[in-house]
């Protein structure tokens, strides 16, 4: 039997609670890469089936967010005023700040930059995710970290620096105790 891939790893995780549904021809009838409904108090999500593994797991981290953080669903209609259209639109965001946190952390960029893994192909292959989904979810991340921080890791502390990406430095004891 072959390993689950990142995409069945989650459906696996998320049935009961969640069922992820794949219908034929999702994005054609819809507009939609994935989407969710609570009926009778029971989540679904449902993914259009045709596209890559990498996206469909990605789209289905977002839509696990909106069932955690909407009270229904999130649907734009030509009757909205301004503020509700706004609430919609702050809604996704959140969900998808949350995907971008929850697929791309602190600990993968490190763990890349170890690897000596520098293109952000090669750090989107690493991570099985696409690479517009990582420059997304790096681009958000630089906006939500200090410029200059430390992370403490098995072998070591070292100082972060964000500018145009994240940068790693070791740093020796006598500069650890000096942080």
């Amino acid at each position: 039997m072959l390993p689950m891939n990142k995409y069945e790893n989650l459906v696996n995780e998320l049935y009961p609670e969640i069922i992820v549904l794949e219908p034929q021809n999702l994005y054609q009838n819809t507009d939609w890469w994935g989407t969710f409904k609570i009926k009778d108090n029971q989540a679904y999500i449902f993914i259009e089936p045709q596209q890559s593994e990498a996206d469909k797991y990605q789209i289905l981290k977002e839509e696990f967010y909106h069932v955690l953080t909407a009270v229904n669903i999130l649907l734009e209609r030509p009757n909205m005023d301004y503020y509700e259209r706004l609430s919609i639109r702050k809604q996704e965001l959140i969900a998808r700040h949350l995907a971008y946190k929850d697929i791309v952390t602190i600990d993968d960029l490190f763990d890349c930059w170890k690897n000596d893994l520098n293109t952000e192909w090669e750090i989107a292959e690493h991570l099985d995710i696409t690479s517009e989904f990582l420059h997304n979810a790096v681009k958000y991340l630089k906006s939500v970290y200090p410029t200059r921080f430390t992370i403490h890791t098995t072998d070591g502390k070292y100082l972060v620096k964000v500018n145009n990406t994240f940068n790693f430095y070791r740093l020796s004891p006598d500069q650890s105790a000096a942080i």
